[in-house]
């Protein structure tokens, strides 16, 4: 009867519901991030403990192409959220990368090649970028359900 039909329509992602109501206009984000992405193209970097870890140097390699790619454009901005672990696993796990890693962060950061998101809320890049680029992960699904163009990085491309 109707009160099967009321339990259903209450359910529900909030994920989805989240990730779907998110966009420039509405978003919270630092003031710089604005000042760096008005009139600019926003494309979101996702980049994976998986893939680094499975590629290893390779990996490295193709985050430096994508940042000489994005460093100096006036028409776009490169915003890079690497995954929270990924620091802390690299020393554990794989210190030989992490140095490497360090190095590319540091030139990501001193020379501005684009905004660094390390904050634990991953909405407010999702609103303020117009595509996903990166590795396949969970944030994949998410992002598709804002319609907005998402590819896959090939590590060997």
């Amino acid at each position: 009867g109707e009160n099967f039909e009321k339990k259903v329509l209450a359910l529900g992602s909030p994920k989805i519901d989240k990730v779907r109501s998110v966009n420039r206009e509405n978003v919270k984000v630092p003031r710089e991030w604005l000042e760096r992405t008005e009139g600019k193209k926003v494309i979101l970097y996702n980049t994976s403990l998986n893939g680094l870890l499975k590629a290893g140097d390779a990996y490295l390699e193709k985050m430096q192409d994508v940042f000489a790619l994005f460093q100096g454009r006036e028409d776009a901005v490169l915003l890079w959220r690497p995954h929270p672990l990924m620091e802390s696993t690299l020393l554990s796990m794989r210190p030989e990368l992490y140095t490497r890693y360090m190095e590319l962060k540091e030139r990501f950061l001193e020379e501005s090649i684009g905004i660094y998101d390390d904050t634990s809320d991953m909405y407010p890049a999702i609103g303020l970028s117009d595509a996903y680029y990166g590795d396949m992960s969970s944030l994949v699904w998410l992002y598709r359900e804002t319609g907005k163009p998402v590819m896959i990085q090939s590590v060997d491309v």
